[in-house]
Protein backbone atom coordinates (compact mmCIF):
# COMPACT_ATOMS: atom_id res chain seq x y z
CA UNK A 1 0.00 0.00 0.00
CA UNK A 2 1.55 3.23 -0.69
CA UNK A 3 2.39 6.27 1.80
CA UNK A 4 -0.41 8.46 2.47
CA UNK A 5 -0.37 12.19 3.11
CA UNK A 6 -3.41 13.88 4.71
CA UNK A 7 -3.89 17.92 4.91
CA UNK A 8 -1.56 18.56 2.19
CA UNK A 9 -3.61 18.76 -0.65
CA UNK A 10 -6.01 21.38 0.51
CA UNK A 11 -3.73 23.42 3.64
CA UNK A 12 -6.85 25.63 4.42
CA UNK A 13 -9.05 22.72 5.05
CA UNK A 14 -8.93 20.49 7.83
CA UNK A 15 -8.78 17.03 7.09
CA UNK A 16 -10.50 14.14 8.56
CA UNK A 17 -9.17 10.58 8.65
CA UNK A 18 -12.41 8.48 9.64
CA UNK A 19 -14.44 7.01 6.90
CA UNK A 20 -16.82 6.46 8.69
CA UNK A 21 -17.24 2.77 9.56
CA UNK A 22 -19.47 2.11 11.90
CA UNK A 23 -17.03 -0.67 13.17
CA UNK A 24 -13.94 2.31 13.56
CA UNK A 25 -11.33 3.26 12.04
CA UNK A 26 -7.60 2.11 12.58
CA UNK A 27 -4.29 4.03 11.16
CA UNK A 28 -1.76 1.52 10.08
CA UNK A 29 -3.67 -1.78 9.21
CA UNK A 30 -0.12 -3.65 10.70
CA UNK A 31 2.32 -3.55 13.27
CA UNK A 32 4.98 -2.46 10.52
CA UNK A 33 2.82 0.02 8.58
CA UNK A 34 5.35 3.38 8.74
CA UNK A 35 2.95 6.17 10.23
CA UNK A 36 4.13 9.68 11.43
CA UNK A 37 2.99 12.81 12.28
CA UNK A 38 4.08 16.47 11.48
CA UNK A 39 5.98 15.49 8.64
CA UNK A 40 8.42 13.34 10.55
CA UNK A 41 9.44 10.65 8.80
CA UNK A 42 7.58 7.70 9.39
CA UNK A 43 8.36 4.62 11.41
CA UNK A 44 6.41 1.25 11.91
CA UNK A 45 4.59 0.53 15.67
CA UNK A 46 6.86 1.39 18.92
CA UNK A 47 7.53 -1.11 21.65
CA UNK A 48 7.40 0.58 25.05
CA UNK A 49 8.96 -2.40 26.97
CA UNK A 50 8.47 -3.43 30.15
CA UNK A 51 5.66 -1.66 32.41
CA UNK A 52 7.13 0.69 35.46
CA UNK A 53 5.09 -2.11 38.21
CA UNK A 54 2.23 -2.86 39.81
CA UNK A 55 3.14 -1.64 43.90
CA UNK A 56 0.36 1.05 45.02
CA UNK A 57 1.75 4.51 45.68
CA UNK A 58 2.58 4.50 49.72
CA UNK A 59 -0.79 5.64 51.27
CA UNK A 60 1.35 7.69 54.35
CA UNK A 61 1.96 11.45 54.34
CA UNK A 62 3.90 12.05 52.10
CA UNK A 63 2.53 10.20 49.46
CA UNK A 64 4.99 8.75 47.17
CA UNK A 65 6.40 6.26 45.60
CA UNK A 66 6.69 2.55 47.82
CA UNK A 67 10.79 1.82 46.77
CA UNK A 68 13.38 4.15 44.87
CA UNK A 69 13.06 1.06 42.13
CA UNK A 70 9.45 2.14 41.80
CA UNK A 71 10.31 5.49 41.13
CA UNK A 72 13.05 5.30 39.07
CA UNK A 73 11.35 2.54 36.92
CA UNK A 74 8.50 4.79 36.51
CA UNK A 75 10.34 8.09 35.45
CA UNK A 76 12.32 5.14 32.84
CA UNK A 77 8.68 4.43 31.82
CA UNK A 78 7.33 8.04 31.17
CA UNK A 79 10.77 8.98 29.57
CA UNK A 80 10.29 6.35 27.10
CA UNK A 81 7.18 6.85 25.88
CA UNK A 82 8.22 10.71 25.60
CA UNK A 83 10.77 9.67 23.15
CA UNK A 84 8.46 6.97 21.04
CA UNK A 85 5.61 10.24 20.95
CA UNK A 86 8.45 12.49 19.82
CA UNK A 87 9.85 9.72 17.23
CA UNK A 88 6.54 10.01 15.99
CA UNK A 89 5.96 13.30 15.66
CA UNK A 90 3.15 13.79 18.07
CA UNK A 91 5.22 15.75 20.88
CA UNK A 92 8.24 18.42 19.88
CA UNK A 93 11.13 17.78 21.97
CA UNK A 94 12.01 21.27 21.85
Amino acid sequence: MPNSTWGTSQAALPSVAGFGNSNGDTLGGETSSLESFYGIAPVAQQAIGATAGTTAATSTTPFGFATSTQANATITLVEAIRAKLIQVGLFSAT
